[in-house]
């Protein structure tokens, strides 16, 4: 490489820019999740003795457990797609 040469810019799509939209995204999907969720389940537990922490933890968590595998897998897929596009762009100098 010569002296002189810039490196080439990594897209900052991904990184520390896209996190907090992303966040904001994933909290907003389990809220309404959480908004759209019949309240007779809640009143149910407390019926049942439970707590808030005890509802939320063995009612409503368990319920929402495949709605967090959708963040995780849309996380790793567009992780894959940046770590190829990396790989395989020409900038890189490989």
């Amino acid at each position: 490489m010569r002296s002189g040469a810039k490196t080439p810019r990594r897209s900052s799509a991904t990184g520390q820019g896209f996190a907090l939209p992303w966040m904001i995204g994933v909290v907003l999907l389990f809220h309404q999740f959480f908004k759209r969720m019949p309240r007779e389940l809640a009143e149910a537990a407390a019926l049942d003795g439970a707590g808030t922490w005890h509802t939320f933890t063995r009612v409503m968590l368990p319920a929402a457990s495949l709605l967090s595998l959708l963040p995780l897998a849309l996380a790793f897929l567009l992780g894959q797609r940046y770590l190829m596009r990396w790989r395989v762009s020409p900038a890189s100098g490989v």
